[in-house]
């Protein structure tokens, strides 16, 4: 095994902290600091530095990493000739998801401080199931004070298309 300040010194010597960080959030660095590639791995992790650094200085991907391909998979065990059995995927450029995956992950430490506490969903910590009990307390508590009130539940599915 090489160390990771060792391999990268060589190769990136003024990336090694972004370098470095990227691997470890990666899975690819161990606990004691070691990493674990081949030279293939290396070489694709050159390709995959170079395309970071096309999108950071022109401020934008490159034409393929904005390329997708949408397709239908079948939910197992459903209906296939209804379309609400259907899901939509869209296949990615992998480098594009990995960079995707890299500010992910970079942005959850920031994004419980940035989203309102009202926003239960999608932010690391919070569930959507928080949204539920509190419109049980809600309900709760205008039951106990004995106030009216009106509760609106929409279900997006059955919301009509526009054209």
């Amino acid at each position: 095994m090489i160390a990771v300040s060792q391999l990268f010194q060589l190769l990136f010597p003024s990336h090694i902290t972004l370098l470095t960080s990227t691997c470890r959030e990666l899975g690819l660095i161990d606990k004691g600091g070691n990493l674990h590639l081949n030279c293939t791995a290396i070489n694709l992790f050159s390709y995959l530095f170079d395309c970071v650094n096309y999108s950071y200085e022109f401020g934008e991907l490159s034409n393929s990493q904005k390329q997708a391909i949408i397709t239908l998979i079948e939910k197992k065990g459903k209906d296939k000739r209804l379309i609400k059995n259907w899901r939509p995927i869209s296949l990615i450029n992998v480098d594009a998801k990995i960079i995707s995956k890299l500010l992910a992950k970079r942005l959850e430490k920031v994004l419980p401080n940035l989203i309102h506490p009202n926003q239960n969903a999608f932010v690391k910590g919070r569930s959507i199931f928080d949204a539920i009990r509190t419109i049980d307390d809600i309900v709760d508590y205008t039951k106990r004070n004995s106030w009216s009130g009106i509760l609106i539940s929409i279900d997006f599915e059955k919301k009509p298309l526009i054209h």
